[in-house]
């Protein structure tokens, strides 16, 4: 039978490829959870460092057997396939280790070893050994080539645990990829005007923007906006069709209160971003309809929103903005619509999305006049799960709640009394979460 098409590039000659075969259960499991649980996995199975990671691609293929596993590396030049199912006792993992001429040279090197008591956890120590690793057999291009793969992985876990509230172990991540991207910058200055790898280095100095500005975005003492704008104008002089730090860099002017500029580079975004994903494109128009609320354009702020919901219908984001322009447009039963399923789809089970978009939904029910018994379950469960955040989240999220229900007692003066009544009972639900006065 004809092989299936590939569906991602396959490995170049120095590049460490862990290919996932596909056994997602067809119920879907979070994604997050999944790496959790495949990196311990493939680290035991190597023997290797948890930061020797490179590319990590996921195929649609499930093998039945090692024949087939073997098959796949071979047409993905991997060298390492990861397989395995999911049953009622938990997740099961095979890890086949293919003797690539990448992982023998990294082997060669020290990158893979099994001496597993020196850790790179550390962020202070963790460059000056991943160098000492790199000192030897490998290329200058494949040990800056190393260096980027792992500070991609690096950056990729911060935002998972960003994703995940996780603010303290995303800051150590974030740091540890700016350390690697800053590293891997400084080989590449070295190679020769000629040099291909010259051409590519605007996603190094995007890569080093982007860390700036997400350890700045969770308040991250080592955050620095103008470094970030710094690094992202670099990339851009470079590839200025680059849709990464196009996206970043109109962040960097949205926290500036830039409004204009953050416009132009959200716009440029949208246009460059010609992924499959449409990752920058989807945030840059979420933005944009965030700049057009903020400047009293709701119709505009809508159709960013559903240009966003277009390109990622799962966004939590998204979702949660395009049901509240709805609801404000007085389009009840759309932000109803919107919220449902945004709740139902919870990408990230984030509770600080989940939350808000449980009080919005319960918003929308009161302006759409609906039972006083679904109002009220609606709400209880929105208190119920910001029990589970940290106080000052707990109570920052009730608080908007609250203010969202005044504000619609204001403007719509939809039933009137259980909006007040609700009113009475988030005050009470957020008492308990409310910071202690200082003296």
């Amino acid at each position: 039978t004809p092989e299936p098409t590939l569906v991602g590039l396959p490995a170049g000659e120095n590049e460490f490829l862990v290919l996932v075969a596909d056994f997602y259960p067809k119920e879907g499991a979070q994604k997050y959870e999944i790496i959790n649980r495949l990196a311990p996995e493939i680290i035991s199975a190597l023997q290797i460092n948890q930061l020797t990671f490179a590319r990590v691609l996921t195929v649609p293929d499930q093998p039945r057997d090692r024949e087939e596993v073997l098959r796949l590396a071979k047409r993905y030049n991997a060298s390492v396939v990861v397989w395995g199912w999911y049953d009622p006792l938990g997740f099961e993992a095979s890890v086949e280790i293919i003797e690539s001429p990448i992982l023998i040279a990294m082997r060669n090197s020290g990158l893979v070893s099994v001496q597993t008591s020196k850790s790179l956890g550390e962020v202070d120590s963790a460059p000056e050994t991943l160098r000492a690793y790199l000192r030897s057999g490998l290329s200058s291009r494949v040990n800056y080539l190393v260096l980027y793969t792992v500070g991609r992985a690096q950056y990729a876990a911060g935002y998972s645990a960003q994703m995940l509230d996780k603010f303290d172990q995303a800051a150590k991540d974030y740091l540890l990829a700016l350390n690697l991207f800053s590293s891997a910058l400084e080989q590449i200055k070295d190679l020769p005007e000629g040099d291909r790898a010259r051409l590519a280095s605007e996603v190094f100095y995007s890569s080093i923007g982007s860390c700036y500005y997400s350890l700045y975005y969770i308040k991250s003492p080592a955050g620095d906006l103008h470094l970030a704008e710094e690094n992202l104008k670099k990339a851009i002089e470079i590839n200025p069709s680059f849709a990464e730090p196009l996206y970043r860099l109109g962040s960097v002017y949205l926290r500036q209160k830039k409004y204009d500029e953050a416009k132009e580079y959200y716009t440029r975004a949208v246009a460059a971003d010609n992924s499959n994903e449409h990752l920058f494109a989807t945030k840059a128009n979420n933005n944009l309809g965030y700049l057009a609320y903020i400047a009293g354009n709701k119709e505009d702020a809508e159709m960013y929103w559903r240009k966003a919901y277009t390109l990622n219908p799962n966004d939590a984001e998204v979702l949660q903005n395009l049901g509240f322009i709805e609801y404000t447009l007085g389009k009840y039963l759309e932000a109803i619509t919107i919220t449902e399923a945004g709740l139902a789809t919870n990408p990230d089970e984030r509770l600080s999305w989940e939350v808000p978009m449980t009080c919005n939904l319960g918003l929308f029910y009161v302006a759409n006049e609906d039972s006083r018994e679904k109002v009220n379950e609606t709400y209880d469960r929105a208190i119920t799960l910001a029990a589970n955040m940290r106080p000052a989240d707990a109570y920052a999220k009730l608080s908007v709640c609250k203010v969202d229900l005044e504000k619609m007692i204001k403007e719509k003066g939809k039933q009137v009394e259980l909006a007040q009544a609700l009113i009475v009972k988030l005050e009470s639900a957020a008492a308990p979460f409310a910071p202690t006065p200082t003296p």
